[in-house]
């Protein structure tokens, strides 16, 4: 029986590329609610490919994923965009909307074919914004916003559509270090505060590691039986003091001059 915090679990998932690119198989995970979970592994590794398999955005190779008890395979569109939100790295173009605008596309899954707000969408609208800190910026358009404003404002949006699934990409890409530190505080506080589930993919590690609950670590598979057929890498997964403590953060960058310090939760140069 399913833990009732587990919202999301997959169950021999195989993700990659057709005909010869398996990025990872046999993949037995889960998010629960109130975790903020790291994917986390070098360049390469597949982390962009295994969160779209766990949208749905890219079908699964093998295996299923599953949310709220249901199997993707045969959850609508429309209720998909009721349980999981999905935030990407790639730079908001959306200049000609406001940051309320933009945040209230988050209720399209609700607002039916028009797309017309009404009073209760307008409020969550502004308890999105008001969650991020920028309920102030609501009339501002987004092309005058700065990278950090504008990603609060894309997790409003997604904060916006009630999901209890945030699957983010990359989401601190191009952001200087303080607006990095208060989102990763911002998306601990969502997963903590809020019941959401929150997975997402970051090479700002000295930043996450410390608020994270659990992380899933993208690895190389050191099998030396490697062919066009096998997964290019593995998975460990655990909740970050396990992982620490079995030095399962050391196989993230094998052939990187860096080795990770458990002390200071950092990776630290060899040479040092």
């Amino acid at each position: 029986m399913t833990p009732p915090s587990e919202i999301m679990t997959t169950h021999g998932l195989a993700a990659g590329y057709l005909p010869d690119k398996l990025i990872a198989d046999r993949l037995d995970l889960s998010l629960s609610r109130g975790d903020m979970t790291l994917l986390l592994g070098a360049n390469g590794r597949g982390k962009s490919t295994l969160l779209r398999t766990l949208s749905g955005a890219q079908p699964a190779l093998a295996g299923e994923v599953s949310i709220a008890g249901k199997s993707l395979a045969d959850t609508t569109a429309a209720d998909m965009a009721r349980l999981i939100s999905l935030v990407y790295t790639d730079r908001t173009h959306a200049g000609h909307l406001t940051a309320a605008e933009l945040v209230a596309l988050g209720r399209q899954p609700y607002t039916g074919f028009f797309g017309r707000l009404s009073a209760d969408d307008r409020r969550i609208v502004d308890e999105s914004l008001d969650t991020v800190g920028m309920l102030q910026f609501s009339r501002r358009y987004v092309s005058t916003l700065s990278d950090g404003e504008r990603q609060k404002i894309m997790l409003a949006r997604a904060l916006a559509q009630q999901t209890p699934v945030i699957l983010l990409d990359e989401p601190t890409s191009f952001l200087d270090i303080a607006s990095r530190i208060e989102t990763m505080q911002m998306l601990h506080d969502l997963a903590a505060d809020h019941g959401k589930a929150i997975l997402l993919s970051t090479h700002d590690i000295a930043e996450a590691l410390p608020l994270a609950t659990h992380a899933w670590l993208l690895v190389e598979n050191d099998s030396s039986n490697y062919d066009s057929t096998q997964a290019v890498s593995a998975m460990i997964t655990g909740t970050v003091p396990g992982l620490v403590a079995t030095g399962a953060f050391d196989r993230l960058f094998p052939r990187r001059p860096v080795v990770f310090d458990p002390a200071t939760m950092t990776f630290q140069s060899v040479n040092r």
